[in-house]
């Protein structure tokens, strides 16, 4: 099951979200497709960045792997193609990932940006 979370950190009594984590089971992502869709809504489960779960595979994603697409309006897609071929290089198998990791900055900046992938 697919499971989304804000991870954040608390400074001087305020909250600010720092990572959006997409927790995944085996078999939830397909790994064959050039994309992975996800929705981006609220509420989320909110997790602070010092309990991270060190014990899920995570990966990275950086904004040049997030894509936002026409026939997907509201969602934003993964490049799954990308995020094989980086873990590829350290001779690592994808389907060991239990959970990707994003900077909420960068899905605030895609989101708000005006490109669009067809």
């Amino acid at each position: 099951m697919v499971r989304q979370a804000v991870y954040y950190d608390v400074i001087d009594e305020k909250t600010y979200p720092y990572w959006y984590g997409i927790k995944f089971d085996e078999g939830d992502v397909d790994w064959k497709k050039e994309t992975y869709y996800f929705e981006v809504s609220a509420p989320f489960e909110r997790i602070r960045t010092a309990d991270l779960d060190n014990s899920l595979i995570s990966v990275s994603v950086d904004s040049a792997d997030i894509v936002k697409n026409l026939e997907h309006p509201t969602k934003l897609g993964i490049s799954l193609k990308r995020i094989r071929k980086r873990v590829l290089e350290y001779d690592a198998d994808v389907r060991d990932i239990n959970q990707f990791i994003i900077l909420v900055a960068d899905i605030e900046e895609i989101l708000y940006s005006s490109h669009w992938e067809r």
